[in-house]
């Protein structure tokens, strides 16, 4: 499976070579582009662990670029790939920022090596040199609006908190979150306040977090949609590693839409929280999207929750069938109780605690309370 994402750099009359070898290598290719100052600002809009600038010669001008790179995306691991093997270029390269210059020659699987390699230190030193541990960062998505994929998050993040776990929700449906109405919160600071402060550090975040009555804490979506426009898979990146450093779960809510904003933060949950409905075209798109998340080696995170089970003739063999995977959690049909939860802004767990959703809920936390 090819599971390093790469953003290629090269001028207009290199870039063909530097395609033609990357297409070679055991990676995906996310976007091949030319050194140029508006490009800096679109590297932040692709989703890559990886960008590698490929020049034949390396001169001052290659250096300051990447040196721009490194310094706008702390994020991606910056390679060089070049044809000479003068020592001054990796003495040159070091001073830039770059963490590894790879030989022209090199064979695929070195390279891939490399990139994996140089991708890790990255990976480790934005998390101080170690890995985080318990905490559990948990993505909740589908591939239709409508499934109850935001009643979903916020009822299974109160129902951790209620356990006495420490929970934050993130709003990142960027355009469209309903988070905020769901929990009945006011008018509150935002992740795009969030961002727009600078200061991605775990101290930093404490400002811009709603605590519920429940105990748990919301980072609303944006305000507008052009507030949301302007968030890029790097943004989401440092807000996920601020928010996990803080709590022991993490509850994203995604939009239905499998993006590069989506990818970016799937790849970081330890776990994908896949809500499908007992419906024909639901689980038609649910098979079709879960085949794209298998090719991007992400299957082993997935966990398939059935919400509104019962709601029609399909049961939960036929949905195991046509997903060929397991039920992590089947919340059973109660329509009054989950409107009027959401018409109240309080979620059915509070509201509601001897419906059978709310059951179906508490019944999970009480078997499944360490899941990292």
């Amino acid at each position: 499976m090819k599971n390093v994402r790469i953003i290629g750099i090269a001028s207009d009359r290199e870039s063909l070579w530097l395609e033609s070898m990357l297409n070679k290598a055991d990676v995906f290719v996310r976007s091949i582009m030319e050194p140029t100052d508006k490009n800096l600002k679109e590297i932040a809009k692709v989703y890559a662990e990886a960008v590698v600038y490929y020049t034949a010669y390396p001169n001052e001008e290659t250096f300051a670029y990447i040196n721009k790179i490194s310094a706008a995306h702390p994020n991606l691991a910056v390679l060089l790939m070049c044809d000479t093997t003068d020592p001054s270029v990796y003495s040159r390269a070091m001073q830039a920022g770059i963490g590894s210059v790879i030989s022209k020659d090199a064979d695929p699987e070195e390279f891939v090596k490399a990139v994996a390699t140089e991708s890790a230190r990255i990976r480790q030193r934005n998390n101080g040199g170690a890995a985080v541990a318990d905490s559990c960062v948990i993505a909740v998505f589908s591939t239709k609006g409508g499934t109850g994929k935001t009643t979903v998050a916020v009822n299974m993040a109160v129902s951790f908190a209620k356990a006495g776990k420490s929970v934050c929700v993130v709003d990142l449906d960027l355009q469209f979150g309903d988070v905020g109405v769901f929990m009945n919160i006011p008018k509150t600071e935002t992740i795009s306040d969030f961002l727009n402060n600078g200061d991605f550090t775990p101290g930093a975040i404490d400002n811009f977090l709603y605590k519920h009555e429940s105990g748990v804490h919301v980072l609303c979506a944006p305000n507008s949609p052009e507030e949301a426009d302007a968030i890029h898979p790097d943004h989401l990146e440092n807000t996920i590693q601020a928010v996990r450093n803080k709590f022991d779960y993490t509850v994203l809510d995604l939009p239905p839409v499998l993006d590069d904003n989506t990818i970016a933060v799937i790849e970081q949950a330890d776990y994908i929280w896949f809500i499908t409905n007992p419906e024909i075209s639901t689980l038609k798109n649910s098979k079709v999207c879960m085949s794209i998340l298998q090719n991007l080696s992400l299957e082993k995170k997935i966990r398939v929750v059935l919400n509104k089970d019962n709601e029609s003739s399909i049961k939960q063999d036929n949905v195991k069938r046509v997903l060929g995977t397991g039920i992590e959690l089947a919340i059973p049909y109660d329509y009054d109780t989950a409107i009027t939860a959401v018409n109240r802004g309080k979620p059915f767990v509070l509201s509601s605690p001897r419906s059978k959703a709310s059951k179906a809920f508490e019944k999970y936390v009480n078997t499944h309370d360490d899941l990292y």
